[in-house]
Parts: structure tokens; sequence; C-alpha cells
């Protein structure tokens, strides 16, 4: 069963930041802002890439860093608006794997 994640981040020290990045991009999640980012994951590779979130995390944060990892039913993400630049909320929910420009 795939669970769908919001991860939203803010941390000072940039070396940090970036790889945090990084590693959520290197798992497939997609960002939709600066700092935050979502993808599925079946619980058993959620639980696996939450330590390595959490150990980046860990090593650069700061006082007052902040790092959220928010359980979101499909239905409700679905239901999300968008102003502005939007992004494919099929393509994060994992039902099209193939995008056309």
């Amino acid at each position: 069963m795939d669970i769908l994640l919001i991860i939203s981040y803010d941390m000072n020290n940039d070396k940090g930041r970036t790889k945090l990045a990084k590693e959520l991009e290197r798992f497939g999640f997609t960002r939709i802002q600066y700092s935050v980012f979502a993808g599925t994951a079946t619980i058993a590779q959620w639980r696996n890439r939450k330590k390595k979130i959490e150990g980046i995390f860990l090593k650069y944060a700061e006082a007052g860093d902040k790092l959220y990892a928010i359980p979101q039913s499909e239905k409700m993400f679905k239901q999300a608006e968008m102003h502005g630049t939007g992004f494919d909320i099929d393509w994060v929910t994992g039902k099209v794997h193939t995008l056309y420009y």
C-alpha cells in the first residue's frame, strides 16, 4: 500500500538544505515549492527513506530549523487548490509515469 506524503522543511544550513532536497529528488518526490516536496512510497520504503531524511536533517539542523512529514490522503490531495504555477497531481500520486509537453 502506498502512502502520499508532503515533506516540508526550513533549514538555515545551505549544505544541509541542498542535501535534503537532492535526497528527496532521488526518492522520486516532486518539488512543489522551494522547500516542499510531495510523493508516494510504500510503508517499508518510507521507513527507510525517513531514516535517511531525518539523518540529514539532524546532521545539519540549527536552532529553529523544522522538518515535517505530513501523510495525506490521495482524495484530499487531489482537491488541492493551486494558484499560479501548479504541478501535475497525477504525476505526484503515481497515476501517470510519463509527462508530455
